[in-house]
């Protein structure tokens, strides 16, 4: 899966924000599980059904590649490296 520097930002952001305010819960030391046992099953449903390949992007890189019309740097490929070993180490 592709995650571009937006939603990495937006990652950053969001985990950020999390960071800085402790939930009532942690201080009581009691989490809700089954309060957000129902969303998270939810989300997880949603997530599979994504595919893990995007085949219409895979094809139209493909045909940019092979008519030279792709072209990269390397500073474009060690941002988009680092970014999504930040995300992945969030996770």
């Amino acid at each position: 899966m592709l995650i571009s520097v937006q939603q990495v930002q937006h990652v950053l952001k969001a985990y950020a924000q999390q960071k800085a305010v402790e939930p009532a819960w942690e201080r009581s030391g009691q989490a809700p599980f089954t309060a957000g046992n129902q969303e998270l099953q939810e989300l997880k449903r949603l997530v599979s059904q994504i595919p893990e390949v995007r085949e219409e992007r895979v094809e139209a890189l493909k045909r940019a590649i092979k008519t030279g019309v792709y072209n990269r740097s390397g500073e474009e490929i060690a941002e988009k490296m680092i970014c999504r070993s930040l995300v992945d180490s969030l996770l």
